[in-house]
């Protein structure tokens, strides 16, 4: 079983049982938990709001009021340059609306960053107005766990 930091149990289904639709749900509670643990209170925007998340999978605080507006990616279908922009502006917007710190974080999480971007994907995403709106932009490899 998989603690958040409130102690709410979350029942490990196997891999084998998962529908297709479900492996992109299954992997930002991953990303959530990888952060509750971090200790970061988490909202699962994907998991409670579906298509209506705006393009915001996660969003996670900390107690400082630090905010990560986190974008999960679990397939291997590529992200080129337009794939970047769509990631980029879906969230962008959310972020602009719903900031509350001076240098939010802007994530891009996946399982394995290689499986989906090239390393001009990564250089796109990375430069791509770092700067613009204060907001941090940031590549993140969060694993599978192992079971």
């Amino acid at each position: 079983m998989l603690h958040g930091n409130d102690d709410r149990e979350t029942e490990i289904i196997p891999f084998a049982d998962l529908a297709a639709d479900d492996w992109g749900l299954a992997y930002e509670r991953v990303v959530g938990v990888v952060y509750e643990l971090d200790g970061f209170h988490v909202e699962q925007r994907g998991l409670t709001l579906g298509l209506l998340d705006r393009g915001i999978d996660v969003l996670a605080t900390n107690v400082e009021g630090h905010q990560a507006f986190i974008q999960c990616k679990s397939g291997n279908k590529k992200l080129g340059k337009q794939g970047v922009e769509k990631v980029l502006y879906s969230g962008g917007n959310f972020i602009f609306e719903h900031r509350r710190c001076p240098k939010p974080e802007h994530v891009l999480a996946a399982p394995n960053l290689d499986a989906i971007m090239s390393k001009q994907s990564r250089w796109h995403f990375l430069r791509h107005n770092p700067n613009e709106f204060g907001v941090k932009l940031v590549l993140r490899e969060i694993p599978w766990p192992k079971v």
